[in-house]
């Protein structure tokens, strides 16, 4: 890594999918998606120093309550560590502020490795071998690493087509006292054997006209039955959800956090505060939609 670029701090920011479609699994193991990525102004933050001592030294610091601590690992099996690793970096110092809950299914993993392929490649690798790194870290890697703030990501994830973003949508995430694997939602999903076609241009039309209520109209994840089914404290936060009068909730990836659209930020807190205050729900954050400048 050149010493320029010691101590530098990129923001990690989350994703939430508002569409999200999975096929069936391939002969490659894993399943074809079509979705719809944006990401959020709740974020971790990763500073990547050089070090002169030989191998990678990770802290990991959390500033808030974030469920699953003990599942964020400081060993060579963090995704930042395999960046490091994958960019042929043989010492480094990698500090991490983590906010985005592991097993929620925010993105926090690969946002976290698409920070650190930033931080330490940045003037030593062209933006396909950096994306080509990418895809063997995690499926999500690419959305973050394509530096947009919204896209419709197919195949397994390797192919990003930015879309029309559409900043400033007020969220409330909320997640239950358990934390969800992937890989054990998509085994669900294979054993439960929904399918339904569809297509995400009603959505993207929706975001491009700035049609919030289209939009919500829209909103669709696969992977929502099978989570709900390995972790039934899900369904009792969409349906609190719905109880408060927000405008729509969804399962973000695999889960297991949900996400509620409201009409601002007042409300937002509203509703927070009284999820938080339900035995099912572990952590709840207010957020929102964001458009990166470029």
């Amino acid at each position: 890594m050149d010493e320029s670029f010691a101590g530098i701090t990129i923001p990690a920011y989350a994703k939430i999918n508002l569409y999200l479609a999975v096929g069936d699994r391939r002969a490659d193991g894993y399943h074809p998606i079509t979705s719809i990525m944006h990401l959020i102004s709740l974020h971790d933050s990763v500073t990547v120093s050089p070090a002169h001592d030989e191998g990678v030294q990770i802290t990991v610091e959390f500033p808030d309550h974030v469920p699953g601590q003990e599942l964020v690992p400081t060993d060579d099996t963090n995704s930042v560590t395999k960046v490091i690793s994958a960019l042929g970096i043989s010492s480094a110092r990698v500090h991490l502020v983590k906010r985005i809950p592991p097993g929620s299914g925010l993105g926090g993993e690969s946002a976290d490795a698409a920070a650190a392929l930033t931080a330490c490649a940045s003037g030593s690798f062209n933006a396909p071998e950096l994306f080509r790194i990418s895809t063997r870290l995690g499926s999500d890697v690419g959305f973050f690493l394509s530096g947009g703030s919204a896209a419709l990501v197919t195949g397994a994830g390797e192919t990003v087509t930015p879309v029309e973003p559409f900043p400033g949508i007020q969220l409330v995430l909320a997640m239950p006292p358990r934390n969800l694997s992937t890989a054990a939602v998509y085994r669900e999903f294979d054993s439960c054997g929904f399918r339904s076609p569809g297509s995400p241009n009603k959505a993207l039309r929706a975001m491009a006209s700035k049609d919030l209520p289209a939009l919500c109209r829209c909103l669709r994840n696969d992977l929502q039955l099978p989570a709900e089914h390995l972790a039934p404290e899900i369904t009792q936060i969409r349906h609190a959800f719905q109880r408060l009068g927000v405008l729509a909730a969804q399962v973000t990836g695999s889960g297991s956090a949900v996400f509620g659209i409201v009409e601002n930020e007042k409300e937002a807190r509203e509703v927070s505060s009284a999820l938080a205050a339900e035995p099912f729900v572990e952590w709840t954050c207010v957020c929102e939609t964001i458009a990166l400048r470029r």
